[in-house]
């Protein structure tokens, strides 16, 4: 259906038709799977926040 409006849409528009259609596998992946990675980022974001809490301490000892 995209491939036949392409042509008929707006140039901002097509550039966003063409961006789904390169990517359409993938799209299609992170909709049928249900994988998400929403634990790593927790865990990612809870060093950070920890990295940020003990700027300025010497040394761990010094955190507690």
């Amino acid at each position: 259906m995209i491939e036949e409006t392409i042509s008929c849409v707006n140039p901002i528009f097509q550039t966003v038709f063409k961006t789904f259609l390169k990517d359409k596998d993938k799209i299609m992946n992170a909709l049928e799977l249900h994988y998400s990675n929403a634990k790593l980022e927790a865990t990612n974001n809870i060093i950070k926040v920890i990295k940020c809490n003990t700027f300025g301490f010497r040394n761990f000892k010094n955190f507690n």
